[in-house]
């Protein structure tokens, strides 16, 4: 009785346990954006975009010692290393300029600062499947066509509006009301 009583007492820690280290893992995001935003710093905006609902400090635009740029995988898919998520917008800042800020931007400055806020035509949850974060996995299963199999559909961009979105960029340049950077769009004012 003693021996069924022990071994039932481990199997229930052994879930425990392993609830907590699951709901410990961080997030493991692919996406695709509409444009090169590669450099950029993504905030989080409210379900209706119409507030900031959470923003890096200047500490928190690092991964693992580096600025936190977006691994690329194949096929222009990127690997997220800050925290993007189906509400982002990004910032027409740079991690760079981002980093050297003195002090943390005010919410205002922030949010007069998005550049586009729904910059996503395709994001994908990998939290589940066996890649352990290792970029040859990762493009394993971009290049088997095997994402929406392993992972979790987030978001999904008809061509059609992307083609529309892109379009009206172009129209915004000739129009001298964007200009492009070294790697980075800006608003002209």
């Amino acid at each position: 009785m003693k021996k069924h009583l022990v071994i039932l007492t481990t199997i229930i820690l052994l879930i425990i346990s392993f609830t907590f280290v699951s709901a410990a893992i961080a997030p493991l995001t692919i996406y695709k954006t509409k444009a090169n935003y590669n450099n950029l710093v993504p905030v989080e905006l409210s379900k209706d975009k119409s507030t900031l609902a959470s923003f890096p400090g200047i500490g928190d635009v690092y991964y693992n010692g580096e600025l936190a740029y977006p691994t690329e995988l194949n096929q222009g898919y990127l690997l997220d290393n800050r925290g993007v998520g189906p509400y982002s917008a990004f910032l027409d800042i740079t991690y760079e300029e981002y980093s050297q800020l003195e002090q943390n931007p005010s919410i205002t400055e922030l949010f007069n600062s998005i550049l586009d806020n729904d910059p996503f035509i395709e994001m994908y949850d990998c939290t589940q499947a066996d890649t352990h974060r290792e970029k040859d996995k990762i493009n394993q299963l971009i290049d088997e066509g095997k994402l929406e199999e392993e992972c979790e559909l987030i978001i999904e961009t008809e061509k059609e509006e992307t083609d529309e979105y892109n379009q009206e960029v172009e129209k915004q340049i000739k129009e001298g009301k964007i200009a492009f950077g070294p790697g980075t769009r800006k608003r002209k004012e």
